[in-house]
């Protein structure tokens, strides 16, 4: 299975930063790699499926020429 990557920017102190390269270069890997853990080891709080809207019949508009191509090619 392939894990998808997002890049995201996140706003940290210097502190932080300096602490996160430290600890990342004790254990070997990177500070993206430490996060990604640390967020991971937080357990399944997030449930992806609680982001996504369940999807839905469209409402016909007979006429539009974009609605009845979509129609075609999805049927």
């Amino acid at each position: 299975m392939r894990i998808m990557k997002i890049r995201k920017n996140i706003t940290l102190s210097r502190q932080a930063i300096l602490s996160g390269e430290r600890a990342a270069k004790k254990r070997g890997a990177s500070l993206s790699a430490l996060v990604e853990r640390h967020l991971l080891s937080l357990g399944g709080e997030a449930d992806e499926s609680e982001h996504y809207c369940p999807q839905r019949k469209p409402v016909p508009r007979p006429g539009d020429a974009r609605y009845e191509y979509l129609m075609r090619k999805h049927a």
